[in-house]
């Protein structure tokens, strides 16, 4: 069989290193041939033997990421026997099929076909966890950027001008969204979704794709992790964060987490990826954690 790839490698999450796990395992089968395709900057996608790795353009509608099907693309295509969406790149789907009529699966990490925003249930204060419109958009905008300037990483004046801008931002990119997103879906032939709460938020609000959608849970890291720099093969008790520094997702909780262990004579080793240069490690430094 002949597996196209796309993933975007753009930053280093929980979903890319899963992903370069796996692909590590497929190219080890003598019955799949991988090519790939990935985004001119995604730096971190897996360094595989023998594997071709083309490159394009790339940029985002929403949470939505887009892929420039170029002419070597166009070949890879037709090329493939089926077409892997590895990390999110759903709107490239019906330029895949208006291409070549192929199937095309795509892994759900996260929940951009429900919602431009793609930390849609995680929500602040219950606001983005409903259905998404682009009401509950701005709300849910609005909420992140209280939650920014409560933490520290937007000043008053900036939350207080992000907060007023939302009003129209909300809406414009809901609806570019959504033009984007509806035919995305349609063109996708099965998802794969890494947990089951995974799989029922999108089915509450895509019931349409109840029978084409199963759950596969990410592999769990064990050591050593190939994927993850600066690691230590040295014994003791140790966590992996892979979600980069999106506030939303509690980093931030984690750090304090960390010291109230270390306080108490805990001793914890916490690696994060995704996070280098950026707000986290003023953070880390305020709490006294080194690096």
């Amino acid at each position: 069989m002949r597996l196209l790839v796309t993933t975007n490698g753009i930053w280093y999450s929980g979903a890319q290193i899963s992903t370069n796990e796996f692909l590590s395992f497929l190219t080890n089968l003598k019955s799949i041939e991988v090519k790939m395709v990935s985004c001119l900057g995604g730096k971190f996608i897996s360094s595989l033997a023998n594997v071709e790795i083309h490159r394009v353009p790339c940029w985002n509608t929403g949470a939505l990421l887009n892929m420039k099907t170029d002419s070597v693309f166009e070949q890879l295509i037709r090329w493939a026997d089926v077409v892997w969406i590895a990390t999110g790149e759903f709107a490239v789907a019906k330029e895949i099929k208006r291409i070549k009529k192929l199937p095309v699966v795509a892994h759900l990490h996260s929940y951009e076909p429900i919602c431009p925003i793609i930390w849609f249930s995680y929500g602040f204060n219950g606001v983005c966890g409903k259905e998404c419109s682009p009401w509950l958009l701005i709300r849910c905008k609005q909420e992140t950027n209280i939650e920014l300037a409560r933490i520290g990483l937007l000043n008053r004046f900036r939350a207080e001008a992000y907060w007023l801008l939302d009003f129209g931002k909300g809406p414009l990119d809901y609806y570019g969204w959504r033009r984007v997103m509806d035919s995305a879906v349609d063109s996708i032939d099965f998802f794969i979704a890494v947990s089951r709460a995974t799989r029922d938020i999108i089915v509450s609000h895509l019931p349409e794709v109840r029978d084409k959608i199963e759950v596969v849970y990410k592999p769990v890291a064990h050591r050593s992790w190939r994927y993850v720099s600066s690691f230590s093969d040295e014994p003791g008790d140790y966590m992996l964060y892979a979600g980069g520094a999106n506030p939303v997702k509690g980093p931030h909780v984690l750090l304090n987490a960390l010291k109230i262990l270390l306080n108490e004579g805990i001793n914890i080793r916490l690696y994060m990826t995704g996070v280098s240069n950026s707000w986290l490690e003023g953070l880390a430094r305020r709490l006294g954690i080194e690096g």
